[in-house]
């Protein structure tokens, strides 16, 4: 796996442009990393700028990205075979809290979002143990929660997504789940951005 990362030209109309709609940065990250396997990315807001990353089986081809420049990818290999149980790490998450209501038997169920701040974070902490790992609620937080509304298409009904970023402290309880946990995402909307959990390097 690769992970890469390129600061987005948040001064182009385009960008920002593209920064409100998922889908049009989704099209853009499908372009740059032209397979059929699923990528994770996010866009993280730090001091110096706003940052895509992007989590993929081969490194982008970052001439074929149009809403930033200065891109750069390592193996993700090297931080995964850090990994222990024990560890306690840093996270951040920007994920899709729903849950499915039941529509009787031999009917699909209907998917909610979680609206509320508690529901949120009672989600994360729900999905943990079967992620590989455990959260102290003292050690984490919501830092942005929204609901955001973009089209797939034009013509189309506006898709909405709630949304919400976590940020703090994990306790890895199972390596080889945690790892799977790390390449494949946590919960629904990855192709919006959403379900890709970053640690810092583990020592």
């Amino acid at each position: 796996m690769i992970l890469s990362r390129i600061r987005l030209n948040t001064d182009a109309a385009s960008t920002r442009r593209a920064i409100a709609n998922p889908q049009i940065i989704h099209a853009a990250v499908e372009a740059c990393v032209n397979n059929e396997e699923r990528k994770l990315w996010r866009i993280d807001y730090l001091a110096t700028g706003a940052y895509l990353l992007i989590l993929s089986s081969c490194t982008p081809d970052f001439d074929k990205f149009e809403f930033g420049a200065n891109g750069e990818s390592r193996e993700y290999s090297i931080l995964l075979d850090q990994i222990r149980n024990g560890m306690r790490i840093g996270f951040r998450l920007r994920a899709n809290p729903t849950y499915t209501k039941s529509a009787g038997t031999g009917n699909r169920g209907q998917i909610y979002a979680h609206v509320t701040i508690a529901q949120r974070r009672n989600w994360l902490l729900d999905k943990a143990p079967k992620c590989g790992f455990s959260l102290n609620e003292n050690e984490f937080d919501i830092i942005t929660s929204d609901n955001i509304r973009f089209r797939k298409k034009h013509g189309e009904k506006n898709v909405e997504l709630g949304v919400a970023e976590y940020e703090g402290l994990l306790h890895i309880e199972d390596a080889e789940i945690f790892k799977k946990t790390l390449t494949d995402g946590i919960g629904r909307a990855k192709a919006y951005g959403c379900g890709m959990l970053t640690v810092v390097n583990p020592r």
